[in-house]
Formats: structure tokens, sequence, C-alpha cells
């Protein structure tokens, strides 16, 4: 198969995915192509999915047998929110598409936000800025007052800047409800982390400060226990509470990276390595390399050592024993390797599917992993899926496997092509490059061609 121009990306959100397809030669080839709908086009009465036909990040709806509702040239499609989803087309012509795969707004804007629960989107054309109802008309002319505005939540509140590049919060009428006059801000769940001179500290959707701006560095949200970490103007590292509490940490010098999972990691005063857990306890860093936290644990190795587990205390929660090793799913099991094979093991370190792959990912958020086998030396691998209890859902097929998104559609590639296939491994919809790259047909799940390439010079 032609090694593609472009590179696909999942995007996890909310235990999903959406699909950005990023092109790194758009600019460089001076070759279009155009994408025919060859009349397997379909009318919609049942779910549609996103799908993206080529590095020029064609992306269109299909059905659930696969053929055409929205003929794919749209460069991104964007997850539905309230029954609109954004589309663009080379960046820059923005509009919505509705659930049935219908544009509903024309691509006519140069930036749109989301739309919130009561109708209204933020929207720019020509460098100004205003807001629009769905039908794509504006409620608010696009003019200068503003510089930006963010997206409305669904209380109606949307973060905006003027035209002295303050930023402050407005209504769906675009009135300033409060003024701007900070230097930054952004949502920090049901408070606005907000800088006032070269300060941080959090405001309420009034205005008012909840947590006084006294600190040169907060890292940015409350944790589930209502805590972050934050550094004063002095220099003092500390854990900072929602109710503005700060207690002082000395012992921490400096913070080097926060992980997921609400843990940071950083140095001492004493000038060892130490993690901070979400309650703000430090303790010593024993390992040279730390994973970001997931399920409650992470995985840890140091140079030329087997990889292990520790969990939020920084105890050793599964010891150093694996040749190599994945973070943990959602459901509690992570992929290890050992004696040269791959594995699944639970939270307690025992195995869960014994070790007889040569390649092992994630379990996705549907239940099932992607797995490889190979030849006797354990090359040429081709993969395939499993279930939570080991047994085969898709027989080893692919080449590779590279996750599922939220409505759950995976993406693979196979030796003559690439496409999506449905949870049981059966191709929904398939780019065929068996005649070449410029020949290229996209299939549905009856094996119909539904589009074609064809090369414009």
């Amino acid at each position: 198969m032609k090694k593609l121009a472009a590179f696909f990306v999942f995007i996890m959100i909310a235990g999903g995915a959406f699909l950005l397809v990023l092109n790194k030669n758009f600019a460089k080839d001076s070759v279009t192509y155009n994408s025919v709908d060859v009349s397997k086009s379909s009318p919609v009465s049942g779910k549609i999915f996103r799908v993206c036909v080529n590095e020029f990040s064609k992306c269109g709806f299909v059905d659930e047998e696969g053929n055409i509702v929205l003929e794919p040239k749209y460069e991104t499609i964007l997850d539905f929110k309230h029954g609109l989803a954004i589309v663009t087309q080379r960046h820059e012509n923005f509009g919505f598409v509705n659930e049935k795969g219908e544009i509903a707004i024309e691509l006519k804007f140069s930036y749109v936000s989301d739309f919130n629960a009561n109708g209204f989107a933020a929207a720019a054309k020509e460098g100004k800025y205003g807001i629009i109802n769905k039908s794509g008309e504006w409620v608010v002319e696009p003019d200068l007052t503003f510089m930006y505005i963010g997206g409305f939540n669904d209380e109606g509140l949307a973060i905006a800047v003027d035209i002295n590049s303050k930023f402050g919060i407005i209504n769906e009428s675009g009135e300033w409800l409060v003024e701007p006059k900070f230097e930054q801000m952004t949502w920090s769940k049901d408070l606005i982390l907000a800088l006032s001179d070269e300060r941080w500290g959090f405001i309420n959707k009034s205005g008012e400060w909840v947590v006084e701006p006294r600190f040169d560095t907060i890292h940015g949200y409350f944790n589930e226990n209502g805590s972050t970490l934050a550094n004063t103007t002095q220099g003092v590292w500390g854990l900072l509470r929602e109710n503005g509490e700060f207690t002082p940490k000395p012992e921490i010098k400096t913070i080097t990276e926060y992980l997921y999972g609400a843990i940071a990691q950083g140095t001492s005063t004493s000038g060892i390595r130490v993690l901070i857990n979400a309650e703000g306890k430090v303790f010593p860093r024993n390992f040279d390399y730390v994973g970001s936290f997931s399920n409650g644990l992470a995985m840890v190795w140091s140079e030329n050592k087997s990889k292990g587990y520790i969990n939020e205390e920084g105890e050793v929660a599964i010891k150093a024993q694996f040749e190599d090793a994945n973070a943990f799913a959602k459901n509690g099991l992570a992929a290890v390797k050992t004696e040269g094979k791959w594995g699944f093991i639970n939270k307690s370190g025992e195995f869960a599917i014994n070790p007889s792959f040569d390649d092992a990912g994630l379990f996705f958020d549907n239940g099932l992993a992607s797995v490889a086998v190979g030849d006797e030396d354990g090359e040429h691998l081709k993969w395939g899926l499993i279930n939570e209890q080991g047994e085969w859902v898709a027989s080893p097929q692919f080449g590779e496997i590279w996750g599922f998104d939220k409505d759950g559609l995976g993406f693979v590639l196979v030796e003559n092509g690439y496409g999506y296939i449905d949870q049981s491994g059966e191709f929904i919809f398939f780019i065929d490059e068996t005649n070449g790259y410029d020949d290229r047909v996209a299939k549905n799940r009856k094996g119909e061609i539904v589009w074609r390439e064809s090369k414009i010079e």
C-alpha cells in the first residue's frame, strides 16, 4: 500500500473520540483531486458515521451500510452538539451539518463556535465577531466590538475579548456581564481562572474574586477533590482549594511536569525528585520515568529495568517485573509483556488474559482490545480484536488498528487500502487502493463502489 501523505489522529473526549485528518504535504502538492459520488447516496433513516477518504481531509458521512449520505469533501467535521456539527473547508470556511447529514448552515463564516442548548453560537466574518442562531442568521451583528468570542455555555455565557485585548464575559445578546478588564480568562468548571496585573486567581460568573489574584502559577483546573497546585508571587508552592484556602508546601522547589490524574512531579528543596498527589502529599520519585495516571495507577520504570505500577500515594501497587507495559484502560486491564509475549493484567497484577500475543494495545471504551500475532519469529504482524475474556472478535487480518471513535467505528489499515470497521471487524466503508493511489475507490459494506477519486491536472 502506498504510504499515506496524511496522518490520522484520534482525540479522546469524554469516553469517545473524533478523527482529524491532517495533511503534512498540502501546500506542496500541485495536483488536486475531485471526489465523485457514483449514485450510491442514501436517504437517512438511522445512524450516520463520519468518514474521511484521503489526505486532503475529505470528510463526509455514510450510513450503517457505508452508503454516502454527505459527500466527503470537507476538511474537518467535528462532533455534534445540540443537533449540529461544525464543518470546514480549507480551514477557512465554517458552517454546520445536521444529524441527517445535510448542510444546515452554509460554510460562509471564518470562525464559529458550537451551539449551546439555547441555540446560539459565536461566529466571525471578515474579521468581525458576532452571534448567530441555528438558522445562521445574525442575532448580534458582527462588528469591531469584539476581537474574539468563545463558545457559549448552556447558561448563555461566553468569554469574549474586546478591541483592547481585555477579557470579560458576555451574554447571548452581546452585552458585557463582566466588564473586559482581565489579561486572560479560561473556564474552570463553575469558576473562571483569570489573570489580573500578571497575577492569577479565580472569579465567579459575576466577576467577583473567589480566590484572590496572588499566584504566579496555577495548575489550571481544580481536580475532583477540589484542589490544585499553585505558586505564589513569592515563589512558594502549595495546595490551593476552591474556597481559596492555600496550604504552603515549602518542601517543593519546582514543578517540572503535571501528569494526567491530578499528580505532578518536580524537585524538592533538598534536591531529590518528588511526586505530589491530589492532596498535596509529597513523596520521593524512585524511578527514572513515571507515566500518566490512569484508573488510579501509573506505569513506572528505570533505565534498563522492568516496568511496574504505582498508586496515587506513590506506593508500589504492582512490582516492576514486565519487559514492557501499557496504561490501564477504563475496564481495569492493562497490556504487559513478559517472556516475549503480551497479555493483560488486572489492577492486582494478576493475568486476566494470559500472555500469548506478539503485540497488544489498549482496551478501547467499547470493551475490545487490539492485539497482534505474527509468524514463528513474531514478525509480519497481523492485528485483530479480542474481548475482555481474551476471545477473538475479529481475527488477525489488519496491518494496523488505530482505535474506535465514540460512534463505534474503528480505523484500520490493510495491504491494499484503509477504512472503517464495525465492532465485529467488518468493513462498512473501505478505501481500496488496489489499482493505485490515483485510482482509489471507496466501497460500502456490500463491496459496491460508492465514491471514486478522479485526478485533475
